[in-house]
C-alpha cells in the first residue's frame, strides 16, 4: 500500500488572511447575536412595561421622594442605551466605519451603567442620593448651556432651579454632600465587577471614549495594522483596517450591563415576595 501524498496547504500569507477573515466573520455574527439579544429589553422600554408595583423598593423610593422619581432616570437611561444600540445595528448594515460604532457603544454603555448604578444599592437612601446627584448635575449643565448662549433671564432660571433642588434635599433630609455627581468615570468604576480582567467595564469604556475623541492609542488598539514600514528616525507608516473583533468585545460587555440593569429593575419594581415578571432577561 502506498501513502497518498498530502495536499499542499495555502501559502503562509494566504493562510493568515483566511484565518483573519474567519475571525472577522465570527465576530460579525456575534455582534448580530448581541444586538438581537437586546430585543426583549427594547420591547419593554418602548412598551413602558417597567411598571412600579405597590410595596416594591422603587415604590418606597417614590413615596419618600416623589419630586425626583428614581424610575424616571432609569427609564431615560434604558431608552437612551437601547436607542444607541438600535442605531448601531442600522449603521452596520452599510459596513464597518472605524470610529462611529464606538461612539454609539460608549453612549449605550454609559447610560446602561447609570441605570445599574441607580438601582444597585439595597438601601433606599443611597438610591435617593444617586437620583438627586443626577438632578444636581442636570441643573449645572442646564446652567452652563444657558449662560453660554447669553439668554436673557438665564440667571433667574438657574437660581430658581437651584433653590427648588435645595428645598427637595431639605424636605427629604438628604445630605447635599452625598448628592454630588462625580462623572461617568465614577459610575463605571462603581459597577465594574470585572476590573483587572479582559471583561472590565472600565477598560471597554475607556476604549470607546478614546475612539469617540480620535485618540491614537485607542485607534491602534482596535484596528488591524498591515504594511508596516519604517521611515527612519524611529517612525513608521502602516495601513489600519477596522475590525469587528474588538467591537464585538466592547459590545458584549455593554449588552451584559444593559441586561444587568434590566434584571435589577425587575427586582426593584416588584415586591420582594412576588416572582419576577415573565420575560425578564437572565
Amino acid at each position: 500500500m502506498t501513502a497518498t501524498p498530502s495536499q499542499p496547504g495555502p501559502p503562509p500569507d494566504q493562510a493568515a488572511i483566511d484565518a483573519h477573515e474567519a475571525k472577522e466573520v465570527a465576530a460579525f455574527d456575534r455582534i448580530d447575536a448581541l444586538l438581537q439579544a437586546v430585543g426583549p429589553i427594547a420591547t419593554k422600554v418602548k412598551g413602558e412595561k417597567y411598571e412600579v408595583l405597590p410595596g416594591s423598593a422603587l415604590q418606597l423610593d417614590h413615596d419618600t421622594m416623589p419630586e425626583l422619581l428614581v424610575a424616571s432616570s432609569v427609564n431615560r437611561s434604558l431608552r437612551h442605551s437601547e436607542d444607541c444600540l438600535r442605531a448601531l445595528h442600522q449603521l452596520l448594515q452599510t459596513g464597518l466605519q472605524p470610529f462611529v460604532p464606538y461612539l454609539l457603544v460608549r453612549g449605550a454603555l454609559e447610560t446602561a451603567a447609570t441605570a445599574v448604578w441607580l438601582l444597585k444599592p439595597d438601601a433606599s437612601i443611597q438610591r435617593l442620593e444617586r437620583r438627586a446627584a443626577i438632578e444636581e448635575d442636570d441643573g449645572k449643565e442646564l446652567g452652563n448651556a444657558l449662560r453660554s448662549r447669553g439668554i436673557a433671564g438665564a440667571e433667574d432660571e438657574i437660581e430658581s432651579r437651584k433653590r427648588g433642588f435645595e428645598s427637595i434635599l431639605t424636605t427629604r433630609e438628604l445630605d447635599a454632600q452625598r448628592c454630588k455627581w462625580h462623572g461617568y468615570s465614577a459610575v463605571i468604576k462603581d459597577i465594574d465587577e470585572n476590573w483587572g480582567t479582559s471583561k472590565s467595564v472600565e477598560a471597554a469604556w475607556r476604549t470607546c471614549s478614546g475612539m469617540s475623541h480620535g485618540k491614537f492609542w485607542a485607534f491602534t488598539a482596535v484596528t488591524a495594522a498591515t504594511d508596516t514600514q519604517s521611515t527612519g528616525s524611529g517612525s513608521a507608516t502602516a495601513t489600519f483596517t477596522p475590525s469587528y473583533h474588538p467591537l464585538a468585545q466592547v459590545l458584549g460587555i455593554t449588552v451584559a450591563i444593559l441586561q444587568r440593569a434590566d434584571r435589577l429593575y425587575d427586582e426593584r419594581r416588584v415586591p420582594a415576595t412576588e416572582e419576577r415578571p415573565s420575560g425578564a432577561t437572565s
